[in-house]
């Protein structure tokens, strides 16, 4: 089929991955003073300081040779509490290092079972790094633990949609629609994942929901648009491509102009114009079933 909108490629998630361990991050600057002022660090007291700042805003590697030092110069009773190793998983998380995240948050985990954003972090770290089984049961600890992380749910969906888990997935989507009865994303991807499973009567009634609730969105447009091609409602699919035109942006027209002219569907000049032309190619691509 000619997109997959609606659940974007697993590394589109960063931004909201990274946000999760930022707002952990700006939570644990809140326990600084607090913490600072109970350490044995074997730091004089303007590096002890500087270099956990640092480490809590884990910004770049040099917050990750910040937490080294911290770690490093803690002492066992220190370490029990797990507030340093817990400081460099975050900072490693941020900065890409997800198999050295992963090895801290799980000694943190060790020491402190019912903290969700710990099991969030660790899952997303998880994510990225393949192991969907593992997120699942992290995404699982964090919905126990708070029932209305609604981003817990959205992950744990994109997981399962990668083991191919459709139900579990639509499952998922389903609890966030419940939690938001106006996300319009939950729609849209829970929609997707009809189409996955054949079943595009069930998808277009969610596309066309996530369209009133998202009016503007050129992407839950073109997504309705599939449903109905889907669904074999050509006419319906091209008025509601065509339409969805209006939304497009130049850069994201000549992305799909170039992408459908090596695919052999469309002619003409790659000028970022939305109209009839790139709708027909649309139309063509989908009905021979091509990826672009």
């Amino acid at each position: 089929m000619i997109c997959i909108l609606g659940l974007p490629p697993h590394t589109d998630h960063a931004d909201s991955y990274v946000g999760e361990a930022t707002k952990w991050g700006k939570t644990m600057n809140g326990f600084l003073a607090v913490v600072a002022g109970g350490l044995s660090l074997g730091l004089s007291g303007a590096a002890m300081t500087g270099d956990l700042a640092d480490c809590a805003k884990g910004n770049g590697m040099g917050a990750v040779h910040a937490c080294n030092r911290v770690v490093a110069s803690a002492g066992p009773e220190d370490l029990k509490t797990g507030y340093y190793l817990k400081l460099r998983g975050v900072a490693y998380f941020k900065n890409q290092k997800y198999d050295l995240a992963i090895k801290d948050l799980n000694a943190v985990a060790q020491r402190n079972s019912l903290d969700p954003q710990l099991f969030m972090i660790r899952a997303d770290a998880y994510q990225f790094t393949r192991q969907y089984e593992k997120a699942i049961r992290d995404y699982g600890v964090v919905i126990r633990l708070n029932g209305k992380y609604v981003r817990a749910y959205y992950n744990r969906a994109i997981a399962h949609r990668k083991l191919e888990r459709y139900k579990a997935a639509i499952n998922d989507f389903s609890s966030i629609i419940q939690l938001k009865p106006k996300d319009a994303l939950a729609y849209q991807n829970r929609g997707h994942i009809f189409l996955r499973m054949n079943t595009a009567e069930k998808a277009i009634p969610d596309f066309e929901r996530a369209v009133k609730l998202a009016p503007k969105s050129f992407n839950v447009h073109h997504s309705l648009g599939e449903g109905y091609f889907r669904a074999g409602k050509l006419d319906s699919a091209r008025d509601v491509w065509l339409k969805s035109c209006q939304y497009a942006s130049k850069e994201q027209t000549r992305n799909w102009q170039t992408r459908l002219t090596k695919a052999g569907h469309f002619s003409g000049p790659v000028d970022g114009v939305c109209d009839r032309r790139i709708i027909e190619a649309f139309s063509s691509c989908a009905a021979n079933k091509c990826q672009f």
